[in-house]
């Protein structure tokens, strides 16, 4: 069996892919016999090829929730993609192609569809987003998280399967939490703060903790995974801490294999929290 991979943007349609193609090598399906397809520039580009995966990219942007002249610009761009994405298929010759979403959902669809490669597709969220609800129409089969998903979906569509966790993070659960403590070089008698603004980070809820950063670390000790794209301005508030302040507070731009390291460690989590998160 040879599956095409569709997913990317952000960590809710990156990480329920990647359990799914671990599943997949788990039971006897050669890596070789996937290909991941994405979005230059996005997320997977760093992810994907860190197991193994070959990873194609298209150019792309979002059409929803940006001003006219923006949706025209990554309008054209998808179309453009189309005929890359019709190569890529034909040649890799897939026997399903799996999807999450993500920006390369459109000419992905379109391509599997002319080309009559079957689609599944599974949706983090109860309700799809606009890429997902663009591909459904053609879909053989849509995996849902829960029931609640039969609004959206056809009866006939659906099969809910819950949410397909990575093994790293169920492996966590059978680490104590001082030894998940230990991994950050943090303290078993102090009370541990989570705080993570989902894959790409939340501007709000990282200034909020930097402004009251001084006073909690008093009294906790805190993981603070901010996202890249403020990233520069909390590396440069952790840099302000005083040193005695500064040996209980552990940022990082993002975690990947740690994660579960990081849930088993936390005493309380505060999160923007997406599909992947809950």
């Amino acid at each position: 069996m040879r599956v095409l991979v569709c997913a990317g943007g952000t960590g809710g349609g990156i990480y329920p892919a990647l359990a799914a193609t671990t599943a997949l090598r788990n039971r006897g399906l050669a890596t070789e016999n996937i290909l991941w397809v994405g979005t230059k520039g996005e997320m997977e580009q760093t992810l994907v090829p860190k197991v193994g995966i070959r990873l194609e990219t298209i150019i792309g942007g979002a059409i929803a929730g940006v001003p006219l002249h923006r949706k025209a610009i990554n309008g054209s761009k998808l179309l453009l993609s189309l005929g890359k994405a019709i190569r890529l298929v034909r040649r890799f010759r897939p026997d399903v192609m799996f999807m999450t979403g993500g920006y390369m959902a459109f000419p992905f669809t379109l391509a599997c569809r002319w080309l009559g490669v079957p689609i599944t597709i599974y949706l983090p969220d109860v309700e799809p987003g606009q890429s997902i609800q663009f591909s459904l129409r053609y879909a053989q089969k849509v995996a849902a998280t829960t029931d609640g998903s039969a609004t959206y979906v056809p009866a006939d569509k659906l099969l809910v399967t819950g949410y397909p966790v990575r093994p790293e993070l169920r492996a966590a659960t059978n680490l104590s939490q001082k030894e998940a403590l230990a991994a950050f070089d943090l303290q078993p008698d102090r009370p541990t703060l989570m705080v993570f603004g989902g894959s790409r980070g939340a501007q709000a809820i990282n200034r909020a903790l930097m402004g009251i950063l001084p006073t909690l670390l008093k009294t906790m000790q805190i993981i603070h995974i901010s996202g890249n794209l403020t990233w520069a301005e909390v590396e440069d508030n952790a840099r302000a801490l005083p040193q005695e302040l500064r040996a209980f507070y552990r940022p990082f731009p993002y975690l990947h294999d740690e994660m579960g390291h990081a849930f088993r460690a936390a005493d309380l989590v505060v999160a923007r929290a997406g599909a992947s998160m809950l």
